[in-house]
């Protein structure tokens, strides 16, 4: 959670979302899209 926070912390800076989560999620943009819902999904099931 405090990476996602990072992430809004810094667009709040100015950086570009794409930018943002690579840095604090260490994923790119396309990566992250197309993996969304598979990921939301696995973070569900283990919460």
């Amino acid at each position: 959670l405090q990476d996602v926070v990072a992430v809004y912390d810094e667009m709040g800076t100015g950086t570009p979302f794409a930018e943002a989560l690579e840095t604090h999620i260490g994923v790119n943009l396309v990566e992250f899209e197309a993996n969304y819902f598979d990921s939301v999904k696995a973070y569900l099931a283990s919460s």
